[in-house]
């Protein structure tokens, strides 16, 4: 009797085994955790494509740092769904829905906070951005089980450019972060400076054009403007100085421009250049 216990208890656990991670194909659901997986699994794939064709077209002297970096960021970057409905099942497949969301790095986020006009990078338009991840509602996407059961093809992906791009700008902006922070940080300096420039040699020619009776009687009080401007804003010399921090002589820029802007104003030369 013990022995057809054990017996028994051996076949069991034989079928079982054999039978575990298959699933009967009536069963075959867009909301499976296999059929998740491969939406996920053809997200990533297809915007590991996209970087590694655009590595390839521009040229690695036009990327920071090789393949193999954009490549691992992208691999970290957390893909999910939610809300996930079969809308049709027939002998071509299912027609599934789904919301897509993607995780955003800290790296991502850093970058996108320097520059915000890059979010849309990540959200191509259709995504919205909420509480660190990008979303896409009711993406709808088609999925055929193969005869084996268990292999799975999606077609008809209909987010399919704005959500594998996002992947692939994000991992830019992961790996690139301190570049491209950089870079920003300079494109905004020159442009303060050019402010500035323009804004001092408007003041110049107001200044110009001034009668002499008025020079003369103002000339102490521009001074005065002179050495307050100074105290308020930071000296221009320190602004042109490239161990001085970037974000400081953005600043200094900025406030002498802004103070300039208001003197012109008060010498009346608000028509001038």
């Amino acid at each position: 009797m013990y022995k057809s216990l054990v017996a028994v208890s051996i076949i069991s656990m034989f079928s079982f085994s054999a039978n575990a991670g298959l699933f009967d194909s009536n069963d075959f659901k867009c909301g499976r955790d296999d059929a998740n997986n491969a939406i996920k699994k053809y997200i990533k794939d297809e915007a590991s494509g996209v970087l590694q064709s655009n590595y390839l077209a521009a040229g690695q002297d036009k990327f920071s740092k090789p393949l193999s970096a954009y490549q691992k960021e992208l691999d970290l970057i957390s893909v999910s769904t939610s809300n996930v409905s079969t809308m049709r099942n027939d002998d071509d497949g299912l027609g599934c829905s789904a919301t897509i969301s993607v995780k955003v790095s800290p790296e991502t986020l850093a970058v996108i906070g320097d520059d915000p006009s890059r979010l849309y990078r990540i959200t191509q338009g259709s995504g919205k951005f909420n509480s660190g991840s990008v979303i896409w509602k009711s993406v709808g996407y088609n999925l055929k089980l193969a005869d084996n059961g268990k292999d799975i093809q999606v077609d008809n992906f209909s987010n399919y450019n704005d959500i594998t791009v996002s992947l692939y700008q994000s991992s830019l902006m992961g790996v690139d972060k301190e570049t491209i922070i950089q870079g920003n940080g300079e494109s905004r300096l020159q442009s303060a400076k050019r402010s500035y420039d323009e804004t001092d040699a408007t003041l110049n020619q107001v200044w110009k054009y001034l009668p002499e009776s008025a020079k003369n009687s103002m000339r102490k009080a521009q001074n005065t403007w002179v050495n307050d401007k100074v105290v308020k804003c930071g000296k221009l010399s320190d602004a042109e100085l490239s161990t001085t921090a970037i974000e400081k002589r953005i600043k200094i820029y900025q406030c002498q421009t802004k103070l300039t802007q208001e003197r012109i104003a008060y010498l009346g030369g608000g028509d001038q250049g």
